[in-house]
């Protein structure tokens, strides 16, 4: 740079502008990029810079996060570009040979961070404080009060939105807990018990029992893909359609396809739906159900043998259309048992090990265990809450057929 003192009286009038100008902006809050701003025009209003480019090390590596009187097509040698940013020590590019810089720059300033270069600062047609150590070392001081306030910045901005993602997921958590029914039945010919284990992050988990009237009832569970508020109202919308659904006497495939059209009309098949239903028909001591994507639930008949629920579809969202449907029908469901969950329980044993966690459930269910505690055995046996990695449901029916129901 060539020596040409500025009056000391000059200086620090420029300085303490400069400094006015940058404590208002950070005693403001200013976001990141309007610190930025300010920070710029400070410099060449007070300054007169006339060129500048800073870059932040960040991931790795050198990002410019601040340009000015740059043109696009500039691009400094890459070997050069790297010595300068790697200066724990401000650069005079007038005594340096590096062409590529002081064809452009005057000094480079360097901010420093746990002996790090974190932000480096380049910046030429500095006519009005060429040859002023001074007027550098006061530029340093400012852009490292900036850096100071850019992190501030960052955390501000963190801390707002993880507030939001609180507030979020508690307005999630709310509205999923309202999606549970309040009581489930407890009496001799019907026990139905359900348990729901949130993770950290709300899913969309969800099980119902709907009585129907005339001694039948259905029973469902169902998972949305994601998390939040998101997946917690689109499980809303599923569980208020299918409340208006199930008392129009429709069959069960037709029901599982006005839900696949509504999934899909208000997703269009970004988010999907695992979804399982089943009815229970007292008077033919039969149960139909439909399962569409969801991981198949257990049935144990009265003779202790075991069954997969598989029948049905694809999961619902999916397809504009659901490309196939088959309803399942089960004869003779009398002191049967079924077991529902979703897919929280077999990745919570050994990551993904679904046979082990479903083996474990069935020889829970045929050496007799009292109902009322065939969760709590489960509970015992496979610890989900250690292991989960997403929202956990279990849910089990017990139906045995009351022979003096009599019927409309």
């Amino acid at each position: 740079m060539a020596i040409n003192s500025l009056p000391t009286t000059t200086l620090k009038q420029l300085e303490l502008d400069a400094l006015l100008d940058l404590s208002n902006a950070i005693s403001h809050q200013q976001d990141e990029k309007s610190l930025l701003k300010i920070y710029l025009f400070t410099l060449i209003a007070n300054f007169k810079i006339e060129r500048l480019i800073m870059y932040e090390f960040k991931n790795l590596k050198w990002v410019q996060i601040l340009k000015h009187g740059i043109e696009s097509s500039y691009s400094p040698h890459s070997e050069e570009l790297t010595q300068a940013l790697e200066s724990h020590q401000p650069l005079d590019f007038a005594d340096l040979e590096m062409r590529s810089l002081n064809q452009m720059f005057d000094f480079s300033i360097p901010i420093i961070k746990d002996d790090n270069v974190v932000v480096c600062i380049f910046i030429g047609g500095v006519q009005k404080i060429s040859g002023s150590k001074e007027a550098v070392k006061f530029i340093q001081t400012i852009s490292n009060i900036l850096f100071v306030a850019i992190l501030n910045a960052r955390l501000n901005q963190k801390r707002v939105e993880q507030e939001v993602l609180n507030m979020e997921l508690s307005m999630a958590r709310k509205l999923q807990l309202q999606l549970f029914p309040e009581k489930l039945p407890n009496t001799d010919f019907l026990k139905i018990n359900a348990t729901y284990f949130p993770h950290q992050s709300v899913g969309g988990d969800y099980y119902d029992y709907i009585p129907i009237g005339n001694g039948e009832f259905m029973v469902c569970i169902a998972d949305v893909s994601g998390k939040g508020i998101v997946a917690a109202f689109i499980m809303s919308n599923v569980q208020a359609a299918l409340r208006v659904l199930s008392k129009q006497g429709l069959k069960m495939e037709q029901i599982a396809i006005e839900l696949n059209e509504l999934v899909y009309k208000n997703t269009k098949g970004e988010k999907f739906v695992t979804f399982f239903i089943a009815k229970y028909l007292p008077r033919k001591n039969m149960l139909v159900y439909v399962n569409c994507g969801h991981n198949p639930p257990l049935l144990m008949a009265e003779d202790k043998s075991i069954i997969s629920l598989e029948k049905g579809s694809v999961m619902l969202g999916a397809f504009e259309q659901l490309p196939f449907i088959e309803t399942g029908k089960i004869y003779g469901i009398n002191n049967s048992i079924l077991f529902a969950y979703t897919d929280g329980l077999t990745e919570s044993i050994e990551l993904t090990n679904t046979d082990k966690a479903l083996e474990i459930v069935k020889e829970i269910m045929i050496n007799e265990v009292d109902f009322n505690q065939f969760h709590t055995k489960i509970l015992k046996e496979i610890p989900l809450e250690k292991n989960a990695v997403d929202d956990i449901t279990i849910m089990s029916c017990f139906y045995k057929v009351d022979e003096n129901m009599e019927y409309a």
